[in-house]
């Protein structure tokens, strides 16, 4: 019993020894790359191991198969980006592109790569850096930079690229594409040539303006300035009359007389406005900062004699210190507080208002009155010379004052509108044209209306 049991005990020892010699010959043959290997029993029936050499073969060959689909993939996505795309090593050469770039060069894809990837711009220095900064700072978006193609044709591009890593996460190198933009800067280019033709005829046109202006301002005065001689010999003379011979005259000779001396009045009157709106064109504005609320006290006293026997409610706001001339100006707040007394003039009680507030965002100044007001239809004609609104019978003016306000606020650089409405009153809107007119805010301005 005993040796039968040793028997056995070889026999199954010998077994496994052929197991293992069989297992090392199909490890070799997977080694090798063998497929074909394939070992058997002593009987000649194949044994278990290249059940295991095939298994792992196929997987080998499913691996291979992944890997080319993938290799695939990614030449169709590479090749499905409409921009030139390149990627580069470290030391610049270009280790693959897309069809667009060769377009974009003229250059066949195996003479690309390998090749120097800054030669092919027309600034390879500026290239050159940024491919530096791709590294320095792990990308570089819209880059300009210019492609030479092999016939001399440029495309200008926006350069973006950003920095690729291996398996153990070093930088390899640089994955970039070329935004064209040629078609872009051409229509940029053409909007600069037509804005700087519109500005050469801005300025043309406005010296233009400019030599009308001074030629009608000069006529203006001669006129203005020629006819006062003449105006004055007519009222002397008609005065002479009235002292002298008003007697002599008959009831109409004198009414005739009135109306030559209160006719010549207005003319000289005229005259002046004329004479003073002309002067405003050589009147350099020598702006300083002005305490708005005094010149508005100012134009109030100045206006005294015109108020002493009227009952006016002034209402005077906090006002702003503006840079401005203030000579002008007290001429502004004068004639807009004048009219504003003159057109409340049928009111037991009159109100006028100065102040600011907020409209659409920018502080503005107001001159505000519950007088006779006017229709808006009108309103184009406001600041127009010897533009009027109302009968001489019923108001006297030559309509040349807000004429002279809207020279100055123009002088200024601002503007000037109104909002009325017939017998409920009007207000006066301007402006010094923009934020550094109002140097400092005395005061938060109302809300807006």
């Amino acid at each position: 019993m005993k040796n039968q049991a040793e028997q056995d005990l070889r026999a199954e020892l010998e077994r496994v020894r052929a197991r293992l010699a069989e297992s090392e010959a199909c490890l070799k043959a997977i080694r090798s790359g063998d497929g074909s290997a394939i070992a058997a029993d002593p009987q000649g029936k194949p044994a278990a191991v290249p059940e295991i050499n095939r298994d792992l073969t196929q997987r080998e060959r499913a691996a291979e198969e992944q890997l080319h689909k993938a290799s695939l993939y990614a030449r169709s996505l590479i090749e499905a980006c409409l921009d030139p795309f390149v990627a580069i090593s470290r030391e610049g050469k270009i280790t693959d592109v897309n069809q667009a770039t060769e377009k974009v060069t003229g250059v066949a894809r195996d003479r690309l790569i390998g090749s120097d990837f800054f030669d092919y711009f027309t600034k390879p220095e500026q290239a050159r850096q940024a491919h530096e900064r791709v590294f320095a700072e792990g990308s570089v978006g819209d880059y300009a930079l210019a492609l030479r193609h092999t016939s001399g044709r440029l495309t200008h591009v926006l350069y973006n690229a950003t920095a690729f890593k291996n398996a153990p996460g070093e930088i390899e190198g640089i994955f970039a594409t070329a935004r064209d933009i040629t078609d872009r800067r051409r229509a940029e280019q053409e909007v600069r040539k037509l804005n700087q033709q519109l500005e050469e005829r801005v300025t043309a046109r406005t010296a233009e303006l400019v030599a009308v202006n001074k030629e009608l301002e000069a006529f203006t005065y001669a006129v203005a300035h020629d006819l006062r001689a003449p105006l004055r010999h007519i009222q002397g003379f008609s005065d002479l009359l009235a002292r002298d011979v008003t007697s002599a005259l008959s009831a109409e000779g004198r009414h005739c007389l009135d109306c030559i001396l209160q006719g010549t009045s207005r003319m000289g009157k005229l005259l002046e406005d004329l004479l003073n709106l002309s002067r405003l064109g050589r009147h350099a504005v020598n702006r300083r900062r002005v305490q708005l609320k005094e010149l508005v006290q100012e134009a109030i006293d100045e206006l005294a004699p015109e108020t002493a026997r009227r009952v006016i409610e002034w209402k005077v706001g906090d006002l702003p210190v503006a840079d401005c001339d203030p000579a002008l100006m007290k001429i502004v707040f004068v004639n807009l507080l004048s009219n504003a007394v003159k057109f409340t003039r049928p009111r037991t009680t009159a109100t006028i208002e100065v102040g600011q507030k907020v409209l659409n965002g920018e502080t503005v100044l107001f001159v505000r009155d519950n007088g006779a007001g006017f229709d808006m239809k009108y309103a184009g004609k406001l600041f127009g010379v010897f533009q009027r609104l109302h009968l001489e019978s019923e108001f006297e003016g030559t309509g040349v004052g807000l004429a002279t306000v809207h020279r100055i606020l123009q002088k200024h650089g601002g503007r000037i509108w109104a909002e009325s409405a017939i017998d409920q009153g009007a207000t006066f809107y301007f402006t010094f044209g923009n934020p550094d007119a109002i140097a400092e805010q005395l005061v938060t301005a109302q809300e807006a209306v």
